[in-house]
């Protein structure tokens, strides 16, 4: 039997590290969005991450940063509204 999924999702929210590559994942107008990101800076219940490619037809340009919920903001994370390791 393997691990428990929700383990590895809190493993990998841990192992969060500034300047680590990651996926970004989030919605905006009604369209959803995601791209390739870097870890800025972390706090409990987010973490701010730096756009490393255009997305949304680019219209979202690389450069530009996000505030996303980390795990522990169970109200506002989803696997739609996350940032996971790359």
């Amino acid at each position: 039997m393997g691990r428990d999924p929700i383990m590895e999702l809190g493993d990998e929210d841990r192992g969060l590290r500034v300047g680590m590559p990651v996926v970004a994942r989030w919605s905006a107008g009604g369209f959803a969005y995601h791209g390739r990101a870097e870890v800025v800076a972390l706090a409990p219940t987010e973490v701010t991450v730096r756009l490393l490619e255009a997305v949304g037809s680019g219209s979202i340009g690389p450069g530009r940063q996000l505030t996303l919920p980390r795990l522990a903001d169970a109200g506002r994370w989803s696997s739609a509204n996350c940032v996971r390791a790359a």
